[in-house]
Formats: C-alpha cells, sequence, structure tokens
C-alpha cells in the first residue's frame, strides 16, 4: 500500500526527470554541439563507468569543503543572529553592511579568493561559507526575535495586563459567544440566501490543507475524507465567506472609525439593553398581577353590602 502511494506521488517528477534527459541527448546529438561545451548525458555515463577518472579521492575532497563550509556559515551565521537578535545596535550596524555583501556576485568574488589565498580547499570552503551564511544569520536573528517576543507575552501575569483571571475569562466568554451568534447568523442568511459550496471549493481547499503536511498527503486527504465533522472544518470557512460576499453585494459599508473603549462599550450597552427588556416586562407583569389582585379584594366588599341591607330589612 504504501509502495503505491509513493509511486503515485512521485511519478510525475520521475517522468519530467526522464523527459529531460531525454531531451538532452537529443538536443545534443541532432544540434552537433561539441562535448567539452554540453556532453551527452550517454558520454557523462560512459565517463562516470569507464575508470580514468579517480572518482574516490575527488569526492573526499569535495566532502571536506562541503563539510567545512556548512560549519564556517553555521558558526559565524549562528553568532552573528544572536548578535543582531540580542543589540538593535548591532542589527542597526551589521544588517546593511550583510544585505551589501549578499547582494555582490558571488562569481565575481571568487577570483579574488583565487588570487588572495591560491587555490586549495580552504579557500573553497570560505566561498562555499559566504554562499551559506546570509540564510543562517537571517533565520537565526527572525527566530530569536520571536522567540524572545513569546517568552515576554507567556511570561505575563494578569496582573501585568491590569486585570483578574475571572475578568480575563468573562471576556474571554463574551469573545466566544461573539463567534458562536456571528457563526450563527451567518448560517441563517446563508441559508435564507440559498449560499451553496461546490465540490471543487471544498477539493481545493482540502489540497491546499494537506500541502501543510508535505510527505503525508495522502493521510491527511483520506482522514478528511474519512471524517465528516473533521471536512465540516474546510467547508465551515468557505461558506462565511461566500455569505460575507453575498452580504457586501447587497449592502452598502461605510467605515466609521472609534475607539475600543467605544466599540466595547456599545456591546456593554446592547448586552445591558437586553437584559433590561426582560425585566420592564416582568415590572408590567407584577404591576397587572397586583391591580388583579386588588380588584378581587375589593370585590368581596361590594358584594357584602347587600347582605348589611338585607339584615336591616329584616330588623
Amino acid at each position: 500500500m504504501k509502495i503505491k502511494a509513493l509511486v503515485r506521488q512521485y511519478w510525475p517528477t520521475a517522468a519530467l526527470f526522464v523527459a529531460l534527459i531525454v531531451v538532452w541527448q537529443l538536443a545534443v546529438t541532432l544540434t552537433g554541439v561539441r562535448e567539452y561545451l554540453l556532453p551527452a548525458p550517454l558520454s557523462v555515463w560512459n565517463a562516470l563507468w569507464s575508470g580514468e577518472i579517480a572518482w574516490a579521492p575527488h569526492i573526499w575532497t569535495t566532502t571536506w569543503e562541503i563539510i567545512g563550509a556548512f560549519v564556517m556559515a553555521a558558526v559565524v551565521g549562528v553568532g552573528l543572529g544572536v548578535a543582531i537578535a540580542w543589540s538593535p545596535l548591532l542589527a542597526n550596524a551589521l544588517v546593511p553592511f550583510l544585505v551589501f555583501v549578499n547582494t555582490l556576485p558571488k562569481v565575481a568574488i571568487a577570483p579574488l579568493f583565487l588570487i588572495w589565498m591560491g587555490y586549495g580547499i580552504f579557500p573553497n570552503m570560505l566561498m562555499g561559507a559566504l554562499i551559506g551564511f546570509f540564510p543562517v544569520v537571517i533565520n537565526t536573528a527572525v527566530g530569536l526575535s520571536q522567540v524572545e517576543a513569546d517568552m515576554k507575552s507567556a511570561g505575563k501575569t494578569f496582573a501585568d495586563e491590569d486585570t483578574t483571571e475571572d475578568a480575563a475569562r468573562a471576556d474571554y466568554r463574551k469573545i466566544a459567544e461573539r463567534r458562536v451568534r456571528l457563526g450563527l447568523v451567518l448560517a441563517e442568511i446563508g441559508e435564507q440566501a440559498k449560499v451553496q459550496i461546490a465540490d471543487d471549493e471544498v477539493t481545493q481547499a482540502l489540497i491546499e490543507r494537506a500541502r501543510q503536511f508535505p510527505g503525508q498527503e495522502k493521510q491527511v486527504w483520506e482522514f478528511y475524507r474519512k471524517n465528516p465533522q473533521a471536512l465540516a472544518e474546510i467547508r465551515a470557512p468557505i461558506f462565511e465567506e461566500k455569505v460575507v460576499d453575498h452580504l457586501l453585494g447587497q449592502i452598502s459599508v461605510t467605515d466609521v472609525k472609534v475607539s475600543k473603549e467605544e466599540l466595547m462599550a456599545d456591546d456593554e450597552e446592547s448586552e445591558t439593553s437586553t437584559k433590561a427588556k426582560p425585566a420592564k416586562k416582568a415590572s408590567k407583569k407584577a404591576e397587572a398581577k397586583a391591580s388583579e389582585a386588588a380588584d378581587e379584594a375589593d370585590e368581596p366588599k361590594k358584594k357584602a353590602a347587600p347582605k348589611k341591607k338585607a339584615a336591616k330589612d329584616a330588623e
């Protein structure tokens, strides 16, 4: 099963590679390009197994050059990245210089290395390190900067945010309730507007989700196809986006700038108003019941008057 999945996944790449080799061979054969300019694939294959070239020492030398270049780029790049991430002064001083050095064409720098140091393993290591150290510097600096910001954010307490745990929990509950209400409103509007999601849209979104897991695309695809609830998570954003597009096409939108306090005050006022309405209704009901009880209490008194009159008549 795994072999079939691998074949299904990588056969386009293998077919493209074979096609390029065939085109290369035909181009060299038909155009008559000289072998020292562009050797044909068959010529390269024959030279590889002819035994005329001692491949072992060349491979060993190249391996050492690669390892040395990688170590030098890692040491220098990580050191500069740490300095840039932790010192704004060094960042302002080094980043423009490093960008300038990275923009220099390496083809122009290589002859200078040969003139200054001669040809050998060490100059080749330096050239490889010069090519590879800039990405290491940038990735290290960016990574450390993000980690420090995340650590500062994670290290904050409720007191640092001028709030308490209960208040923060209440705020998060309000946010969750707003999101749930928004989802229900969008669902109702979409149902009334008869918004539909095409299978192609879901398939495209599912492909994008599977691409986020390189090497596990088939497993991700099968997981969503076999789990309707998980597939609903893919459909929901598409549906909401189409409902919003439908609303934007039906209404006119006006941007109004408000502060955070005004926005939150509006929400709180709306909530208090909605709570106040049932209270008013309850008070009206209580007043109605009280008036009915008063009326019922007055009725026996009114009915009692004829009895007194009857007693006087008897006397």
